[in-house]
Parts: structure tokens; sequence; C-alpha cells
């Protein structure tokens, strides 16, 4: 009551003031930064920058992302800066997910004795000044809502957050506390990525969205309890057609999932097993749930002419279960918290065949790299649409360095009609592009950190 009363002051003092960090109130700016520690965990989030400003951009359309690159290396280290390629990145990124720039530091700028990242900074900066137009009042075109709370297991949310963005599905990260608000008609697919506590509300919705005719990807114990935190008797989502929930597993190490010519794994040409670690859901499923891949259990590992596995079981590694006019498609172990620990392109391959020849959602196509990041917003009053491409390639480890410039880039987008023009706000150029069917195709001769194209209708 008292957080409301000193808001709703300060308001009707000042109603032009944006106030930071109130999600609440659903408007003002959400301000957050992109740091680092020098005793946390590493590998370094690569994708920190677009994680904080999607989530602000997807769940909270009113409020203003103000996602800051920090300056230094932590509190103790604060006079010397992080990789200057590590500054320029986060921004790019900021910009590309629908929000501002904001870079801080501890101290002033004109006596630092670190302006190692101000080039770079300031370029960006000079940038977003000079087309501050075509930035404003953007909204995202993307197909793909991922859930993401303040209780989510933030291991394999992020594990899904690289698999979008790395196979270049158009995706929004939507907020447990905003979802039941927001319109979900532009999406295909929500995932909820082990997400455990789960409203009923909430559960009602993403079956009434497969029941429309949507998809939704649960993954492990995914709705295995309320928003209360009390366990749940059966799964919350009856879109994915699981009965019973028999067992949690956690030692699940020396375990496969044995492919056996299922047609849409068509990136495993010459493998046969997928791997496996961590937990795994034992569970009944409804008869008409299909279930894909045979679980090969835990076993002895060593000497292949002495430890071998000699039991594939029926348990699978994935199900589909048709629930109305779409369907619920089920993971019962953790590929995205696999994924973002070990980063094996095995785990990253089989997402990519889920998503596109199970689930039939079509990302952005081309000769793209997964590391480059692609994004498309809309001007709201429809006058233009901006499509990013992002250049993480300089991301080596736990280090940051300039990206490798890449040439000839094709981009293949869904897209309706053709546009006027393909116009880049970072080189000035106008680019070649053409429709074929429903995809516009437009070549890039040149990328380096980022580049902006303004598709003009």
């Amino acid at each position: 009551e008292h957080h409301h009363k000193v808001y709703n002051w300060i308001k009707s003092l000042r109603p032009d003031l944006l106030i930071a960090n109130h999600t609440e109130f659903r408007e003002g700016l959400v301000r957050q930064e992109s740091n680092t520690a020098i005793e946390r965990p590493l590998p370094h989030w690569q994708y920190s920058a677009s994680d904080n400003t999607k989530w602000v951009t997807s769940s909270y359309p009113e409020m203003v992302s103000s996602n800051t690159t920090v300056d230094f290396i932590d509190f103790p280290y604060r006079h010397v800066a992080v990789s200057p390629d590590q500054q320029a990145l986060r921004l790019a990124q900021d910009l590309a997910n629908g929000g501002g720039i904001d870079y801080y530091l501890i101290g002033r700028l004109d006596n630092h004795e670190d302006k190692s990242g101000y080039e770079g900074i300031r370029r960006i900066f000079h940038y977003h000044a000079a087309h501050e137009q075509d930035y404003g009042q953007l909204t995202s075109r993307a197909t793909i809502a991922l859930l993401n709370g303040p209780d989510a297991d933030r291991d394999e949310y992020q594990g899904w957050f690289r698999f979008l963005v790395e196979n270049h599905y158009l995706f929004d990260v939507l907020m447990v506390d905003t979802a039941l608000e927001l319109p979900w008609d532009k999406y295909e697919a929500v995932i909820v990525p082990n997400l455990q506590p789960l409203s009923d509300a909430l559960a009602d919705r993403i079956d009434r969205f497969a029941e429309a005719g949507g998809t939704v990807i649960a993954v492990s114990q995914a709705g295995l309890q309320t928003d209360a935190y009390v366990k749940r008797n059966a799964p919350a989502l009856h879109c994915l057609g699981i009965e019973r929930i028999n067992r949690v597993r956690s030692d699940m190490r020396a375990s496969y999932l044995k492919i056996g010519g299922d047609d849409a794994f068509q990136r495993f040409p010459v493998t046969d097993l997928i791997y496996l670690d961590g937990n795994y859901v034992y569970a009944d499923y409804a008869a008409q749930t299909a279930l894909h891949l045979k679980l090969v259990p835990p076993h002895n590992f060593g000497p292949p002419e002495r430890c071998y596995y000699t039991q594939v079981t029926n348990h699978p590694g994935f199900t589909v279960h048709p629930f109305g006019q779409g369907q619920g498609i089920y993971i019962p172990w953790e590929p995205g918290k696999l994924y973002r620990r070990q980063g094996y392109t095995n785990t990253l391959d089989f997402v990519a065949d889920v998503l596109e020849h199970v689930a039939r959602l079509r990302p952005v196509k081309g000769n793209l790299s997964p590391m480059v990041e692609v994004t498309l917003f809309e001007k709201r009053d429809g006058s233009h649409q901006l499509l990013h491409l992002v250049n993480g390639s300089g991301h080596f480890g736990v280090s940051f360095f300039a990206p490798v410039t890449m040439v000839d880039v094709q981009i293949e987008v869904p897209r309706q009609a053709k546009p006027r023009a393909v116009e880049s706000l970072v080189t000035g150029q106008t680019y070649p592009f053409d429709i074929q069917g429903d995809t516009l195709r437009v070549t890039v001769p040149r990328l380096e950190l980022f580049d902006a194209l303004k598709i003009v209708p």
C-alpha cells in the first residue's frame, strides 16, 4: 500500500516522469544491467542484453526498456572496463530487441582511467540518435512465445533462448505475471521450459491456445506445481496427453535416445543416438499420444568389449498429443539445461528438428551462421519494419573479440507482400531483394557488428 501511495503521489505531481522498475503499474521504464562479476559462475551469458530487453518489450509493451552496459568488471575493479566488443555487442542487442541503449560507469567520463570502450559506445549512441524516429514505437513480429518468470528454471530457459536464437526463430519472452493480459493470436507456438509453478488460470490459457490450433511445447516438470508452490496430483497442461507422472529420475548419466529412423530427424543422417543427462520424467500417456524415440536407460560405460547397453525401452524422448485443433509436444528431459551447460550440436540439432519438422515452425532461413541473431519489429503506424542481424561471432569461450566480418549474407523471411524498398540504416545502402511465394529474400553484402534493414511497404 505504501508503494502504491508513493508512486501515485509522485505521478500526481509530475505525470510526465518515467519511473523505473515498477512493472506492476505497466508504465514507465525498466532499467537493467548487462554486467559481470568476478566470482560469478562462467560462462558469461552472451545474450544478456537481448534477454533483458526482450522480456520487457514482449511482456510490458507500454514500458521502455533501458538495459545498460556496465563498463567495469566488478565493483572491486571499477576502474577497468570489460572488453570494448562486449559492450558494443550489448548495445546492438538492446536495439535489435526493441529497447533503448544505456551506458553506465562509476565515476566521471573525463578522468576515467580505462576509456577503451568509449569509441564503440559513442558510435552506437550516434547511430541511435541519427535514427531515433525509426526506432520509436516498435512492436515485435515474433510468432513464438517463450514463457519466463521469477521462479523459472534459469538454465533450461537460457538453453531454449539459445535454441531459438541460434536456429533463427522470431520469438518473444512472456513473463508469467503479464501473460494472461496480453493477446496470443500472433503466436503459432508457446514454449514452457521446465517452468514448474503455473497458476491454474495460465495453465488453462495454454490449453485453450492449443485447442484453438496452437502448438504447446513443454519440458520436464513444467506445471507440476501451482503458483503457490503446491505439488499437483496431475499435470496442469491437459494438452500434453499425460495421464500420470510415475517418477522423476535424476541419475540419468550414460543414457541415450535411439532415433531409429524417425523421419523428423533430418539433421542426423549419420547419427543414431541423442545423449541426455540430468532429470528424466517417467510418465503414463493417453492412448492417442504418439511416443517418439526410445530411451536407452543408464548402463555401465567403459571399454566397448566389456560395457555396452543391452536394453532399449519404449519410454520416449518426446511425445506429440493432438488437442483440439492444435497439439501438445512434451519433452520429458531437459535439453535446454544440457545445451546451456555443454553446448553440443547433438542437443541443438535435436531441438531444431523438433521445432521445424514436428512443430512445423518456420525459422528465418538463408546462409546465416548460428552466431547471427535475427529479430523483426514493426513500427506501430505500419510505416516500416526493422529486421536486425546481430553478429555474435566475437564471443569465444569466456572472451569477447571483434566479430568476424561476414559477406554475402542471405536472409529469407516469411512475408506476404512485396516491399517498395529494403534499406540499411547502418550502411545507408539499398539492398537487392526479391519475393518468391511468401518469402522475402535479401542479400546483405557485408555484416560487421550489426545491420538494421528498414523494410518499407
